[in-house]
């Protein structure tokens, strides 16, 4: 397909480099030129060198834009922007998005699938830009574009309503559907713009963090789905909705992460009939800008919104698993706002998933520390409680889990976690009851049970006494310094439990060995640096002696 912006390389190409070679003999400063033009020309041209101009759009979801007819001067005011367009005629993933910085939906119909909604959410929340154009309900529009725009925006923090609407005093063309928007929210993308054609268009419902750009008049109108108006059961009273006037939203933008989302509820502004008229050309232009800045003043508002929004993906990437993004996405929220509880609680869960145990005690403690709600101080002080228990501090995971049950008695994880503090302090009665109310609470778990049959089948075997006082005398001896004896007793110790079936002491234990083991081995690297050093000194002494009174080697005849 030959485009009206595709700009024809081979006769800049020639128009350069042509001029310059008839002259190469006598100029040689002009041929380096031709040259180095040469280079230039020679490149791509579907590579911007400038960042955050690469647009793809959308046609293969039924929408009405293309490239031959109704938005030809749309398409023509980009290029001359210095944007390079494309059109995306596939399903979209994240390879065909990974060279393009903005995405333009507009008026789709049919809709994305999963995999096309999660690689367009990927890709704002990496960094790119969307821009989502809607249209208000009426007898044309059956295929119910809000729903299929929804599909996409429902984690942006944007709705498109299933409405229209009409203003009794700002429209065109005598039709009060053919609205004109006068009430312009301050924002650089409305920044000298007075007046935006709207033919149909639909509202939009935003979150807290989301920002309106363009808002009804006092005469507008939110009205239900359109009834055909040449069928006869049309209501005698044309319905309406209960949000009217100012409150009405028309343009909205948010942030993603670091990805921007422009909505709007029609598309009059960028179709060739409409383009020129009112100050369309300069909404684009401000529309354009915005997505394709590289970095933008954040306002204490939009602060507040890019903190929530990085909550939520932390969240979302500890759902999934993905403790690393997790951590990195919880650590950003902590640098945009330290004072809240939520990032440190996420970053706490995500070590501890990762296994890290020590770090995840100081992430629960500055949870704790930042007044976390009624039940969210519940689950911190049980995740508290199995961190210590991992780091086999059992005297105060038992008075952690305590704390919990104080706040509310009947939590599973609580008596659970008091049931192990228990019995690997010795008190097995009491583990025992405490892991019969755990199982009142919850009687299937696995684990619970799995473990309440180890208590059952150890009664008081001595095995246990036994294993207990390696441990102990283990400890006794790591305190102390004794690393050869302790590790002898941690491998008697472990070598029981294992024989128990206790494999949460057993793996302590192996935490406990390698500690050793590389305390050990930093000593032997000490003691071999050393050796060396006095070998070196000495060689060095001989070798100033000789330097100094070389008569003293010499043979005597």
């Amino acid at each position: 397909m030959s485009y009206p912006y595709i700009i024809q390389q081979n006769n800049i190409l020639l128009n350069v480099v042509k001029p310059c070679f008839s002259r190469v003999a006598s100029m040689k400063k002009v041929f380096v030129l031709c040259l180095i033009a040469l280079l230039v020309f020679s490149l791509p041209l579907n590579v911007n060198a400038e960042s955050k101009k690469r647009v793809l759009i959308d046609v293969a979801h039924d929408e009405p834009i293309n490239f031959t007819s109704g938005y030809n001067m749309f398409i023509s005011q980009l290029t001359s922007r210095g944007f390079t367009l494309a059109e995306n005629k596939v399903s979209i993933t994240e390879n065909n998005l990974k060279d393009y910085d903005i995405l333009l939906i507009i008026v789709p119909k049919s809709k994305f699938t999963p995999p096309e909604i999660f690689a367009i959410e990927k890709f704002v929340k990496d960094g790119g830009s969307l821009l989502l154009v809607g249209r208000g309900g009426s007898s044309l529009d059956t295929k119910n574009t809000r729903d299929v725009l929804n599909q996409l925006t429902v984690n942006m923090g944007i709705t498109f309503n299933d409405d229209l609407v009409t203003d009794t005093q700002n429209y065109y063309d005598n039709d009060a559907t053919n609205v004109i928007i006068v009430n312009m929210v301050s924002d650089p993308i409305t920044n000298e713009i007075f007046k935006v054609a709207m033919k149909l268009p639909c509202s939009l419902t935003i979150s807290q963090n989301s920002k309106a750009l363009m808002r009804g008049s006092p005469q507008s109108l939110s009205r239900p789905y359109l009834n055909d108006p040449d069928k006869n059961e049309s209501p005698s009273k044309d319905p309406l909705n209960a949000t009217s006037g100012t409150d009405i939203i028309v343009a909205a933008r948010s942030n993603v992460l670091s990805g921007k989302v422009v909505a709007m509820g029609s598309s009059t502004f960028i179709e060739d009939h409409m383009i020129s008229n009112y100050d369309h050309l300069r909404f684009i232009s401000n529309i354009f800008d915005y997505l394709s800045e590289s970095e933008t003043d954040v306002t204490p508002e939009e602060m507040e919104f890019t903190y929530s929004e990085l909550v939520l993906a932390a969240e979302d990437y500890l759902k999934d698993n993905n403790y690393d993004d997790a951590i990195k996405t919880s650590d950003k929220a902590i640098a945009l706002d330290s004072s809240r509880y939520e990032p440190y609680f996420i970053k706490a869960k995500s070590l501890w998933g990762k296994r890290r145990y020590s770090d995840a005690l100081t992430g629960i403690n500055n949870t704790l520390d930042r007044d976390p709600g009624y039940e969210e101080r519940i689950e911190a002080l049980v995740l508290k409680g199995d961190i210590l228990l991992a780091l086999g501090k059992y005297e105060e995971s038992l008075s952690t889990y305590k704390i919990a049950n104080g706040l509310y008695d009947i939590i599973f994880g609580a008596w659970y976690g008091i049931a192990r503090s228990e019995y690997n302090l010795g008190n097995y009665q009491e583990a025992i009851e405490a892991i019969n109310i755990a199982l009142d609470i919850s009687p299937t778990d696995k684990d619970a049970n799995t473990f309440k049959s180890m208590l059952v089948s150890i009664g008081d075997d001595a095995r246990i006494d036994e294993a207990a006082r390696y441990y102990q005398l283990a400890e006794d001896s790591y305190l102390t310094g004794n690393y050869k004896q302790a590790r002898e007793n941690y491998i008697k110790s472990k070598n029981l439990y294992t024989e128990l079936g206790d494999q949460e002491k057993v793996e302590l234990i192996d935490s406990k060995i390698r500690s050793i083991d590389s305390i050990s081995l930093g000593k032997n690297s000490v003691v071999f640096i050393l050796a060396i050093l006095v070998i070196l000194g000495i060689g060095l002494v001989g070798l100033l002696v000789y330097l100094l009174k070389p008569e003293i080697f010499k043979k005597r005849i």
